[in-house]
C-alpha cells in the first residue's frame, strides 16, 4: 500500500472513482462532499475551479510531508506519482488548464520522467506559444542534469517556432559553449550563408552581445564585410561596437545610415550615445531631443530611459565649458600629482586633484608607495560604464571620509576617477577600490568622491576585459609636501593612515604562470 496523504485520497476519489487501479485506498465513506450538479457555465468554472483547490491543497500537503526527515525516499517517489496520477485525471477533463500543466510538469521533472516532460512542455507551447518561459524551463531541465546535448535539441525545437527569438538564442549560444564553443562558430557560418537567413544571423549577434561582447564583435565584422550597405546590417554594427566602447567607430557607421532609419528612436538613442561618450555634448543633446517621446510605446521602456537621460545630456552639455576651462587652468599650473597605471601592460597616465579631494588623492598615494596596488586584478570590467580597480585579495582596515561635494567638486566625464562606494547609503564606506569611467556618468556628480581622469591612454581603459589586470602603478610626480590621510579605523575613530595601517601586510599569491604582462 502506497503512504499517501489522506486529503490527496480524497482528490482521487472525487477526479475518478476508479482510483484504485493505482494501488491507491478510496477514502471511507463520508469523508468527501459530492460535487454540484452542473447546469450551466458559470456552474461549470465553479466546479472546476473547486476541483483546482482541492488538487492545489493536495500538491501542498505533499510538499509538507516531503518535509519530513523520516520519508523514506520510495515515500516520498510515492507520493509524487500518485499526485502527478491525480494532476493527470484532472487535465483530462480540463485538458488547457495552464495551472494544472505547470504542475504535471513540476512533478514530472521531480520524478525524472523526460517523455512526461516533453510531452508536457509540448502540450504548453501549444496552448500558449509565445510563452518563452516554458521553452527555456524545458531546456533547463536537461541543462541542469548535464544533458546538454538534449538541451541544445531542445532549444533548436524552439527556434524552430522562433528562429529571430533572443532569448531562445541566448540560451542556444550558452549552452553550446558548455558543450563546444566552436559551435557558436559554426551556427554563424550557416546563417551568414545565405541571404535569407541574414534576419537570424542579426538576431545571433544581438544574442551573443548579452554574454560576450567581443566575440559578437568579431561576428559582426564578417557580416559587415559581406553587406557594409545594407541598413539593418549597419544598425547591427552600430550597437555591437558601441557595446564593445567603439563609440567613434559606431558614430562613422551610424551616420552613414538613410535619414529614415536615423529617426528611429532607439538608433537615435544609440547615436546620441556614441556623441556623449567623447563628449561631444551638444551634439548628443541635440540628436536625442529629436527624438518624438510621444511616439514611443511606453511598454518598452524606451521612452522612461530617454525621460531620465535627456536632462542629463542637457545637464552634461552646460558644464563642460566650465570642466575644460578648469583642464586649460591644470594643464598651465602643471603641479597636479601625476601617476601611470600599467594595465595588461599598457600605459594609462592619469592627472590627480589634489585641492579638490586632497585626502582622497594622499590616500591614493599612500597606497601607492606602498605597492599595494601592484599586481591586482580588476574587481569588475562593467563595458561601456567602468573598470573598478584597488581590489586587494583581503580589505583595509579603514574608509575614507567622503569629499564628494567640497567646494569646486569635479564631475563624472569618461576618464574620470573616482572612489567606489560599497554601500551607497554611507557615503564614508569607501576604502582602497576606485573606478575609471568609460563614459559620462553625471547622475553621480557630487554622489561619490572625484579625485582624478586619465589624461593619456583612455582607448586601454575601454578596451579592458573581464580578466583585466593592473601591474602597477607608478607615481610619476608627488605632491610637494608629503601628507598622511586621515581615514575612519574599524571602531569609527578618525586616524592617521600610516597609523592605522602600520600592522597591514597583504598575503603572500603565488604568480599566475600563464600570465604575460610584457608589453606587446
Amino acid at each position: 500500500m502506497l503512504h499517501v496523504p489522506r486529503r490527496l485520497l480524497n482528490v482521487l476519489a472525487v477526479l475518478a472513482p476508479a482510483t484504485m487501479c493505482l494501488g491507491v485506498q478510496p477514502p471511507t465513506q463520508g469523508t468527501l462532499q459530492e460535487d454540484p450538479l452542473v447546469t450551466s457555465d458559470s456552474d461549470e468554472a465553479s466546479l472546476q475551479e473547486s476541483r483546482w483547490k482541492r488538487l492545489a491543497q493536495a500538491a501542498q500537503d505533499v510538499r509538507q510531508n516531503m518535509q519530513d526527515a523520516g520519508l523514506t525516499e520510495e515515500t516520498i517517489l510515492d507520493q509524487l506519482t500518485t499526485l502527478l496520477k491525480a494532476t493527470e485525471l484532472y487535465l483530462e477533463t480540463y485538458p488547457e488548464d495552464l495551472k494544472a500543466l505547470n504542475l504535471k510538469a513540476s512533478l514530472c521533472g521531480e520524478l525524472r520522467n523526460d517523455t512526461c516532460v516533453d510531452n508536457t512542455a509540448l502540450d504548453m507551447l501549444q496552448i500558449q506559444p509565445e510563452n518563452i518561459q516554458t521553452g527555456l524551463q524545458w531546456a533547463a531541465y536537461y541543462a541542469s542534469t548535464d544533458r546538454n546535448q538534449r538541451a541544445l535539441e531542445i532549444v533548436d525545437i524552439l527556434l524552430n517556432s522562433k528562429p529571430e527569438g533572443l532569448m531562445y538564442l541566448n540560451a542556444w549560444i550558452i549552452t553550446a559553449r558548455e558543450i563546444d564553443p566552436s559551435l557558436i562558430d559554426a551556427r554563424f557560418q550557416e546563417l551568414i550563408a545565405t541571404p535569407e537567413t541574414l534576419p537570424q544571423a542579426l538576431a545571433f549577434i544581438t544574442a551573443r552581445r548579452q554574454s560576450d561582447v567581443w566575440h559578437a564583435m568579431e561576428l559582426n565584422d564578417l557580416l559587415f564585410a559581406m553587406h557594409p550597405d545594407d541598413p539593418e546590417v549597419m544598425k547591427n554594427r552600430g550597437h555591437s561596437l558601441r557595446a564593445a566602447n567603439r563609440f567613434a567607430d559606431a558614430r562613422e557607421v551610424l551616420g552613414k545610415l538613410p535619414e529614415e532609419h536615423l529617426a528611429d528612436p532607439k538608433i537615435a538613442y544609440l547615436y546620441s550615445d556614441c556623441h556623449y561618450a567623447d563628449h561631444e555634448f551638444d551634439r548628443a543633446h541635440e540628436i536625442m531631443s529629436s527624438i518624438d517621446l510621444d511616439s514611443i510605446d511606453s511598454a518598452s521602456g524606451l521612452q522612461r530611459r530617454l525621460t531620465f537621460m535627456l536632462p542629463l545630456r542637457k545637464q552634461a552639455a552646460e558644464s563642460w565649458p566650465t570642466e575644460l576651462d578648469r583642464r586649460v587652468v591644470d594643464a598651465a599650473e602643471d603641479t597636479n600629482p601625476k601617476v601611470r597605471l600599467m594595465i595588461d601592460g599598457q600605459p594609462v597616465e592619469v592627472e590627480l586633484f589634489l585641492d579638490e579631494a586632497p585626502n582622497t588623492v594622499a590616500a591614493f598615494l599612500a597606497m601607492t608607495s606602498r605597492g599595494l596596488y601592484d599586481n591586482t586584478p580588476f574587481g569588475q570590467v562593467q563595458t561601456g560604464f567602468r573598470s573598478i580597480g584597488g581590489t586587494l585579495p583581503i580589505g583595509v582596515p579603514y574608509s575614507l571620509p567622503t569629499e564628494r561635494a567640497l567646494p569646486g567638486s569635479r564631475d563624472f566625464y569618461s576618464g574620470t576617477l573616482a572612489m567606489y562606494l560599497p554601500m551607497a547609503s554611507n557615503e564614508n564606506s569607501a576604502g582602497c577600490e576606485w573606478c575609471i569611467y568609460h563614459f559620462p556618468a553625471p547622475h553621480l556628480n557630487q554622489e561619490r568622491t572625484v579625485f582624478g581622469r586619465v589624461t593619456d591612454g583612455l582607448e586601454t581603459v575601454r578596451s579592458m576585459r573581464e580578466d583585466s589586470h593592473l601591474d602597477a602603478v607608478e607615481i610619476i610626480r608627488s605632491p610637494d609636501v608629503d601628507v598622511d590621510p586621515i581615514v575612519i579605523d574599524a571602531t569609527g575613530n578618525r586616524r592617521p593612515f600610516s597609523e592605522v595601517m602600520e600592522q597591514f601586510t597583504l598575503p603572500v599569491l603565488e604568480p599566475d604562470p600563464d600570465r604575460n604582462t610584457s608589453e606587446e
